[in-house]
């Protein structure tokens, strides 16, 4: 299993949402975190894991229909590849478990209720 290591600059994106007293929404925290993550130097694959799951958390959609894995959280959409497979965007197949224990711990550290909310529904 691949070490996940949440860059520190994303993990401030995260920690400033958990302090804010502001009202946000999880497509807040989504556009926030994808925009951090463009900004980023060149990072090695812990980090990289840790960056594109984190955004992972807050791209998946909420009760969008059936979901494709039988959960309540549903990709934004799909594709056929060149195979004829469905490939969805993005997947919760990437959710393994070293990204459900980075979630849980985000549920029991985070202090938002939207955040700790977020991650404990992920899990």
């Amino acid at each position: 299993m691949m070490r996940l290591i949440v860059p520190a600059s994303m993990d401030a994106v995260i920690q400033n949402f958990d302090r804010s007293t502001d009202p946000l929404t999880i497509p807040d925290v989504q556009q926030a975190l994808t925009q951090e993550r463009a900004a980023l130097e060149k990072v090695g694959d812990a980090e990289n894991l840790g960056a594109w799951r984190e955004i992972l958390a807050f791209s998946l959609t909420e009760g969008a229909g059936p979901s494709p894995w039988g959960t309540y959280f549903c990709p934004l959409g799909s594709i056929s590849n060149d195979a004829g497979e469905t490939v969805y965007f993005p997947d919760v197949s990437l959710a393994d478990a070293t990204v459900l224990a980075h979630w849980t711990a985000r549920a029991t550290t985070t202090h938002n209720p939207v955040l700790r909310a977020r991650y404990a529904d992920l899990v």
